[in-house]
């Protein structure tokens, strides 16, 4: 059974795809330049979305002209030791759609993807302020 717990509730594989997009790339990792890791970028859906923005990211664009609140997030384990940090580095949220707890949300929902899709131990963190504030209060 794929379920995620999401503060009380919990989500399905199903429902969390109606809601977020998740892309991923391999890429170097940063503690450990010999092997690769996942980078992802899980976006809350909105009307204005498109896939050709994700490439754009994925290869170094710029956030502005993104129409989706989304976060970077970075799978810091130890290649083949499986346990440590899912860690947030980047969020976004367009001007237009701030205030309305879209990024907050977005935030929250890399634990369920995380419980979701990756396999072994994580806990998840995160260096950008923003997203280090919504943890927190999700931890309280």
């Amino acid at each position: 059974d794929s379920r995620a717990s999401l503060g009380t509730g919990t989500m399905t594989d199903a429902a969390f795809s109606e809601k977020f997009g998740v892309h991923k790339k391999r890429v170097k990792h940063p503690n450990y330049p010999e092997c690769e890791t996942d980078l992802w970028w899980i976006v809350k859906y909105t009307s204005e979305w498109d896939q050709e923005k994700a490439e754009e990211l994925m290869n170094g664009g710029e956030d502005e002209g993104v129409m989706a609140p989304y976060v970077r997030v970075w799978d810091l384990r130890k290649p083949g030791v499986n346990s440590g940090a899912l860690s947030i580095d980047h969020t976004w949220t367009p001007v237009n759609l701030r205030g309305m707890g879209l990024g907050e949300e977005v935030v929250r929902a890399v634990e369920t993807f995380a419980k979701l899709h990756v396999r072994g131990d994580f806990h998840v963190e995160a260096t950008c302020s923003y997203a280090q504030k919504v943890l927190s209060k999700v931890a309280k």
